[in-house]
């Protein structure tokens, strides 16, 4: 686990942490709540792609960026249309995770994660 830590004044501490007593919560479980349901509101009406690292990409992923590459490496490449190139199987893979459609909505995941371990 990573410790994530924010500065608040003395008094802004204090009214947190009487809204984490009067809702019956610990402070850190009050804090995660609040973290995961900022992040959805946030990201309500806003756009937001994140670009994937090495180890964010599924097996299956994995697999079919070097098939794709095999694709691309082949002399006639640049003259084949979409169709084409799923025919040799070409499919597209993300590079980006994003909060938009199509695919899952990766803020909504984390959310949801930061959520479940509030209330564990």
């Amino acid at each position: 686990m990573k410790t994530l830590s924010i500065q608040l004044t003395e008094q802004q501490h204090d009214f947190f942490t009487r809204l984490a007593k009067a809702d019956n919560r610990r402070l850190s479980d009050f804090s995660l709540l609040i973290l995961a349901e900022g992040l959805q509101f946030y990201f309500a009406e806003q756009i937001i792609s994140v670009p994937k690292q090495d180890d964010d990409y599924t097996e299956e992923e994995k697999a079919q960026r070097a098939k794709n590459d095999e694709i691309r490496n082949q002399p006639d490449f640049h003259q084949l249309d979409y169709a084409q190139m799923e025919e040799r199987g070409w499919k597209g893979v993300s590079e980006c995770f994003s909060n938009r459609p199509p695919g899952e909505d990766f803020v909504d995941n984390l959310s949801k994660s930061i959520r479940a371990q509030a209330c564990e």
